[in-house]
């Protein structure tokens, strides 16, 4: 049989931007999501906000959209 390639996505985080769990949207976040940018890491964790496993501009977006906000 054909192999058939799919990717995992996880639900997105309880507070969308938060790279630290701190509840807050703010250059702590920015900050790790740079140091993961470009990677691959476990979907969901760190900078990955979109939960497919790669630290991107996707990622960025989400964070943009959410800076400066509390959850």
């Amino acid at each position: 049989g054909a192999l058939q390639s799919f990717v995992v996505h996880v639900p997105p985080p309880a507070c969308p931007g938060d790279t630290n769990g701190d509840a807050e949207v703010n250059g702590a976040d920015l900050s790790v999501m740079l140091s993961q940018f470009g990677q691959l890491v476990t979907p969901g964790s760190g900078g990955d906000l979109n939960g497919d496993g790669v630290v991107n501009g996707a990622d960025l977006s989400v964070l943009l959209s959410s800076f400066g906000t509390s959850c």
